[in-house]
């Protein structure tokens, strides 16, 4: 039996789980390598709006609303450290507390490695080859 997201195209189950990530306080970790890892995970930046599947840079913090997530994570960076990560109501903005470690999901589900993306752009220059 066909998983779902093979029936739709939308990427191998076990692709999409090793793309998670997870960060923890204390641990080292600049705020250029969590950026890049978010849009690695096809987060936006969007300094303006805050919308699911996004995130902005502010100062030393990197605030990030999860996709599928009614929160809001500020997780604030110092010398390559991340010191604390705090976790705000999306709307109101409301603290609701710290938290030790925060797993991040990607913003789309159609999740595909690198190899399988250079395979399949490689099949597609050979059949236009063809084709003309």
């Amino acid at each position: 039996m066909a998983s779902v997201s093979r029936i739709y195209n939308l990427g191998s189950p076990e692709e999409y789980q090793d793309v998670n990530f997870e960060v923890k306080t204390g641990e080292t970790l600049s705020r250029g390598d969590f950026m890049r890892k978010l849009t690695a995970v096809h987060y936006g930046r969007s300094d303006i709006e805050q919308l699911s599947g996004a995130f902005r840079s502010v100062g030393n913090s990197v605030e990030v609303i999860p996709a599928g997530a009614d929160v809001l994570a500020r997780l604030d960076f110092w010398e390559s450290r991340l010191p604390s990560i705090a976790i705000y109501n999306k709307l109101t903005k409301e603290f609701i507390g710290e938290e030790q470690s925060y797993w991040f999901f990607p913003a789309k589900h159609f999740i595909a490695n690198d190899d399988i993306v250079k395979k399949g752009v490689k099949n597609i220059k050979k059949v236009r080859w063809m084709i003309l």
